[in-house]
């Protein structure tokens, strides 16, 4: 039996046995710090080689994090209407200024990204999805479905992307779930 399934009969094996124990995690730490390491340097390789990506990278980490958590790091309500400070510039209290009915730019922004997120997730899950089911099912069904399915996505592509895009506008009606479609 190894020590660590071994039931100790004296007191010097359980000393032997929790010594061995305690290896056993430093171990197993020691591999979990080695696998940080690896990722640290592979960041850190990314980041010389790259530095225009690598603050770019940083900066989509941080508009997701402040669109995540919107609420708690936006000085102020985005949709109320403060009258009284009409287009007010940069200041201490408003940090990117307000706009023409007096609401706080920052905080629309913090807010917008929000709406930004969602819309490009949706649709790139939408996309993938369909795309995925249509491609799918063309293939195992194959034949006359198969043709008339790559005609039909033949003629879609040959629309002007902004134009198939109001058009989608104009039948669906405005709102997040016809942008995603649309997109």
């Amino acid at each position: 039996l190894t020590p660590e399934y071994s039931t100790p009969k004296t007191r010097g094996d359980r000393v032997t046995q929790r010594v061995e124990t305690r290896a056993q995690k430093a171990r197993v730490a020691y591999a979990g710090l080695r696998e940080t390491d690896k990722v640290l340097q592979s960041l850190t390789t990314f980041a010389r080689r790259y530095p225009v990506g690598a603050v770019a990278a940083v900066l989509l980490v941080v508009i997701g994090l402040l669109a995540a958590v919107a609420p708690a790091v936006s000085p102020h309500d985005p949709l109320f209407l403060n009258f009284a400070d009409l287009k007010q510039p940069p200041s201490s209290r408003y940090f990117l200024g307000t706009d023409y009915e007096g609401r706080d730019v920052l905080s629309r922004l913090i807010y917008a990204g929000r709406v930004s997120l969602e819309v490009s997730v949706l649709s790139v899950l939408l996309g993938t999805t369909v795309g995925a089911v249509w491609g799918i099912a063309s293939a195992f069904l194959g034949g006359k479905f198969d043709i008339i399915s790559q005609r039909f996505v033949e003629i879609i592509m040959a629309f002007p992307t902004v134009i198939l895009a109001m058009g989608l506008l104009l039948a669906l009606g405005g709102g997040l779930w016809t942008v995603t479609i649309a997109i």
